[in-house]
């Protein structure tokens, strides 16, 4: 409870809102401008939210998505955080997980650090972001590239929908403990590169 009331302090935030939490650099495969769209409509909806972005990038990446955010009525609720080694007080207060990539997501490890905590995910279909996040509506939701209302309307779902949201963040617990344990991960490439040696 005090690394909540911390985080929600520094930057201002009422207990009752929302938290929506973005982490990568600020390349433009990561997908920072599709999000700022997506939550045009999110935040035109609803008063009591936060955007945080976690990361950094260069000054030119950065100039671009702050003029970007500052176009909007909302843009004091985006915050900027920079990069930060330990993120665990920021997904201690999160509700909501996004990755909005764009291109060359092989393997979502920002997915697997939400389900570790619980967090629902809405997420984009690129690479192995599906693969990694489950069927669609169990962890979190993969959205199409191109259906950036589809991208809106999913995390409107979960913060309409408290149950889902908490069940997704329960699915996401009970997948990472199946599949993405190191003890498990560790197994099984042991398993396939033993394989591939006696071909």
């Amino acid at each position: 409870s005090n690394i909540k009331s911390f985080i929600k302090q520094k930057y201002k935030i009422t207990h009752n809102s929302k938290i929506v939490l973005m982490i990568g650099t600020f390349e433009p495969r990561k997908g920072h401008e599709y999000l700022i769209n997506a939550m045009s409509d999110v935040f035109a909806k609803y008063k009591y939210l936060n955007l945080f972005f976690i990361g950094s990038g260069t000054k030119e990446e950065t100039a671009h998505l702050k003029s970007l955010v500052t176009r909007f009525k909302w843009g004091y609720k985006v915050h900027f955080t920079g990069f930060v080694s330990d993120i665990s007080e920021y997904m201690s207060i999160a509700d909501i997980i996004v990755i909005p990539s764009q291109e060359y997501e092989s393997f979502g490890l920002t997915a697997i650090e939400a389900m570790s905590y619980g967090i629902p995910i809405v997420a984009t279909s690129i690479g192995g972001l599906p693969e990694t996040i489950g069927d669609n509506g169990y962890c979190g939701f993969h959205t199409d590239i191109k259906d950036i209302a589809g991208f809106s309307k999913n995390i409107i779902r979960l913060i309409e929908d408290a149950t889902l949201a908490k069940k997704m963040g329960e699915n996401g617990i009970k997948r990472v403990n199946e599949l993405f344990k190191p003890d498990r991960m560790s197994m099984d490439y042991m398993s396939l590169l033993t394989k591939n040696r006696k071909q």
